[in-house]
């Protein structure tokens, strides 16, 4: 169950700099969204390290991706729930199609709810990958230099 928590957290972390992105009248923050991907990814690679640590982990390489992948999962529906939630919240306005007010149009929600979904599994899926990847090839070239 701790994908659930670290999945919560990324979200959070991610959430936090994205509502730096909506409490701007004028959408004008948009690398901030940006930097919540990095806080998101960060979060993941914590949860990969933990595990797939060599020495205490009995998991094969199928199941720490597996495991990352879910966590990756649980992350984007609660970031995409947090995220609607301040959009909701902050920009009203920009769930109504005939939304006149600048800055406070769909297509303005089109750029949070992006990153939120499919920018964040990108990244958590390379961490995941290349974490799995390397910290399993790391603990066999242990072994094999241990036991010669």
């Amino acid at each position: 169950m701790d994908y659930l928590f670290y999945g919560f957290l990324a979200a959070i972390f991610y959430s936090i700099s994205v509502w730096f992105y909506v409490y701007d009248e004028e959408f004008r923050q948009a690398k901030m969204m940006y930097i919540g991907v990095g806080f998101f990814a960060f979060i993941m690679m914590l949860y990969q390290l933990k595990i797939a640590d060599g020495e205490k982990s009995k998991k094969n390489l199928k199941e720490i991706i597996f495991s990352g992948h879910l966590a990756v999962i649980t992350g984007i529906i609660f970031s995409t729930l947090i995220c609607y939630f301040l959009c909701f919240e902050y920009k009203p306005s920009a769930f109504k199609i005939s939304s006149t007010y600048p800055g406070q149009s769909p297509a303005s929600l089109f750029a949070v709810f992006i990153p939120a979904i499919l920018v964040n599994f990108l990244a958590g899926s390379f961490i995941s990958l290349s974490v799995a990847y390397a910290m399993k090839m790391t603990y066999l070239f242990k072994k094999k230099t241990i036991s010669l």
